[in-house]
């Protein structure tokens, strides 16, 4: 009986031991040839790139939208600005770098971005418009000074702002930036009126001046020290008109301005 459980047992042993082993020869196999014969990479064609526009993972649409701008894909333009407007604004701005380098090579126009339905893609496009100083599209950023989005009209502004010429150059085109601005100070919010009237200093509109001199008295202090800055810019009758007003008004002028920290300034 002894003897016949000793055999049986050593029968056992031997048969686990065997299956240890061909279980472990075909997990080295396996390795082996994952190893020795791993497939090699296969890039992406665009068509591919472009249907992971439409991918579930914001992340992987973010990427493919990277991957659409490095290879200059104009003819993903279209479906770039409809993936963007579901990136949201921090996926756009780590776009803009990539936006700005394509816009500078001239391959993608803006027109379209311009135009988008979700604002922070109309933001995103008027920021690279105005940081390539694109002239051109004056006409649809005078467009989005009606947009009802606050953020995208103050954008705006600050594209006509970055256009302007910075040896103040601009005769070509001031006429036009002339006709944009007229009359929009008399309806802008405060924080506009301050945006345009760096708009008028930066293109150096001298029509502007008594509209500008106006602005003096408005009732938010930022814009009365924005309207002396634009005078200041506006020339010698700016000038002269800023000086005036300072020496006349000195006694209440600056302790509104102390506030702003920007007495200095104005002094200087």
């Amino acid at each position: 009986m002894t003897s016949s459980v000793f055999h049986y047992s050593r029968f056992v042993f031997f048969l686990l031991a065997a299956a240890s082993i061909s279980i472990f020869l075909f997990i080295v196999q396996q390795f082996l040839k994952k190893l020795l014969f791993r497939p090699k990479r296969r890039e992406l064609s665009r068509r591919e790139i472009r249907e992971l526009l439409h991918a579930p993972s914001e992340k992987i649409r973010w990427s493919a939208t990277r991957a659409l701008l490095a290879l200059q894909d104009e003819k993903s333009l279209p479906r770039i600005l409809e993936s963007m407007s579901h990136l949201g604004r921090f996926g756009l701005v780590q776009l803009e770098p990539d936006l700005f380098e394509v816009g500078k090579d001239g391959v993608f126009s803006l027109e379209e971005a311009l135009q988008h339905p979700e604002p922070d893609v109309r933001m995103l496009a008027l920021g690279i418009a105005g940081r390539l100083r694109q002239t051109a599209l004056i006409r649809f950023v005078a467009r989005l000074l009606e947009d009802p989005i606050l953020d995208v009209r103050m954008r705006a502004l600050g594209a006509l702002t970055e256009m302007s010429s910075p040896t103040g150059k601009n005769n070509v085109l001031s006429g036009d930036v002339e006709t944009i601005l007229s009359g929009r100070l008399e309806q802008a919010t405060w924080e506009e009126t301050a945006r345009i009237l760096q708009v008028i200093g930066a293109w150096k509109l001298k029509k502007f001046i008594p509209d500008v001199e106006n602005q003096v008295t408005n009732l938010h202090p930022w814009v009365r020290y924005r309207a002396l800055e634009t005078l200041l810019l506006l020339g010698a009758e700016g000038r002269r008109r800023a000086n005036a007003i300072l020496s006349e008004y000195r006694h209440i002028v600056f302790p509104i301005l102390e506030d702003l920290d920007v007495r200095n300034d104005i002094q200087d």
